[in-house]
C-alpha cells in the first residue's frame, strides 16, 4: 500500500502557523499515525492534512484559522469551497474523534476517501461547511455523535453512508451529486431555528434517490415559537388517541 512509516505519534503540542505556513501537521503515506491533544491556529490550507496511507487517528484537538481576537475576512469562506480546512483527509480507514474546529475556519473536516469514522466533532467554524464527505467512489463513511453548529453537513454522492446521533444547531444537511443510495440517517436532532433553513435535509436538484435510503427517527428540536421547520423522514407514523 506504499506505506513508508509506522507508529508515529504527535501529541501535546501547540502549532501556530502565523498565517504564513500552509498548516501544522502533514501526515503522508504512513500506517498507524496518531495526532492527539494538540492545538492548531493560523493555518492557510489545513491545520492537519492526512495524505493517503492507512489508519491515521486524530483526537482531542482544537483547530482555528483565526483566533478569537484576530481580524479576519469571512468573505473568503464561500460554501467551504475556498480557504482553510481544519482537518483534510485524503485516504481511507481513518478515525477523527473528539475534535473542535472553531472560528474562523472555512471548512471544518473534509473527508475524501472510504471507510473513515467521524465521531464527536464539534464544528462552529463560521457558518460554512462543518463536515464535507466527498464520495468520489464507494465511500462507506460514518458520521456519528457530532455537533454541527451553524455549519452544514455536506455529502457528495452518498453511498453506504451512516449519519446517526448528530446535533444540527441552526443548520442542516446537504446531499449533492448525481445519485443518493444506501444512505441511512437516523436519531439526529435538528434545531433549525432562525438560521438553519426550513428543511433538515436539502437534496441537490440534480440528485436522484436510489435504493436503501432511510431517514427515520429524527427529532425536530426547533426552539422558535413558529415551529416552521420541516424534518424530513422516509417513513411517516400517525397515532390517534380516543377518550371515551
Amino acid at each position: 500500500q506504499n506505506v513508508c512509516n509506522e507508529f508515529v505519534t504527535i501529541e501535546n503540542l501547540f502549532f501556530d502557523s502565523s498565517h504564513v505556513a500552509a498548516g501544522g501537521v502533514k501526515v503522508s503515506m504512513t500506517m498507524g499515525t496518531t495526532v492527539s491533544n494538540s492545538f492548531f491556529i493560523g493555518f492557510n490550507q489545513a491545520g492537519i492534512m492526512v495524505d493517503q496511507g492507512h489508519e491515521t487517528m486524530v483526537s482531542e484537538c482544537w483547530l482555528a484559522e483565526y483566533y478569537w481576537s484576530e481580524k479576519h475576512a469571512q468573505s473568503a469562506c464561500k460554501n467551504g469551497e475556498d480557504g482553510s480546512v481544519g482537518i483534510s483527509v485524503n485516504g481511507q480507514d481513518n478515525i477523527i474523534s473528539n475534535v473542535i474546529v472553531f472560528d474562523f475556519t472555512c471548512l471544518g473536516v473534509l473527508v475524501n476517501g472510504a471507510a473513515s469514522l467521524i465521531q464527536g466533532v464539534h464544528s462552529w467554524n463560521g457558518g460554512g461547511v462543518a463536515i464535507s464527505v466527498n464520495g468520489t467512489y464507494d465511500i462507506q463513511d460514518r458520521i456519528v455523535d457530532s455537533y454541527l453548529d451553524y455549519s452544514t453537513l455536506q455529502i457528495v454522492n452518498p453511498k453506504f453512508v451512516l449519519v446517526e446521533g448528530n446535533f444540527f444547531f441552526n443548520t442542516h444537511a446537504v446531499l449533492l451529486g448525481s445519485k443518493v443510495q444506501q444512505l441511512i440517517m437516523r436519531n439526529n436532532i435538528y434545531s433549525l431555528d432562525k438560521y438553519g433553513g426550513k428543511n433538515s435535509i436539502v437534496v441537490d436538484v440534480g440528485a436522484k434517490c436510489g435504493n436503501g435510503v432511510k431517514i427515520e427517527e429524527d427529532i425536530n428540536g426547533e426552539q422558535t415559537v413558529s415551529k416552521t421547520a420541516f424534518v424530513r423522514q422516509t417513513r411517516v407514523k400517525r397515532s390517534l388517541f380516543q377518550k371515551d
